[in-house]
């Protein structure tokens, strides 16, 4: 049997499509685990604690709760404030990821210009821990 240059190249170009499409579904079949698991583990992680507590709760925890928003527990995070649940698992609009990426002048950025502002580092976690690694990076 004789193949000719024109069957190959198609042949080898299906292949990759193939292959890429196989890839992309493995990274948000990870994604979906990985925000499965934190929907149902009623703990928040201990590395998003940190955070949450340096930065979040002396404003959102269980002494005073601006918005009537408390990041102090899982089930008041997924419970929310008086704009709604503040995380939505596996959305990267939730409120408090759209809140951390805000410019710094806007009025929905959080935490307030005058605190202590989160670092790149920090801002990945939560990333990580609400969409999955995709939206990590």
């Amino acid at each position: 049997m004789k193949i000719n240059k024109a069957t190959l190249t198609f042949g080898v170009i299906g292949l990759c499509a193939t292959l890429s499409s196989f890839q992309k579904s493995l990274v948000e079949s990870h994604d979906s685990v990985v925000v499965s698991n934190a929907i149902m583990n009623d703990e928040i992680p201990a590395d998003v604690k940190v955070i949450l507590d340096q930065k979040c709760t002396s404003c959102h925890g269980e002494a005073k709760q601006k918005g009537g928003l408390r990041l102090d527990s899982m089930e008041s995070i997924l419970k929310g404030g008086e704009s709604g649940p503040a995380v939505e698992f596996g959305n990267a609009k939730s409120i408090l990821l759209t809140s951390i990426h805000s410019p710094l002048e806007s009025d929905e950025h959080m935490p307030p210009a005058s605190k202590p502002q989160l670092t790149e580092e920090e801002i990945s976690t939560i990333n990580k821990w609400i969409c999955g690694d995709s939206l990590a990076k």
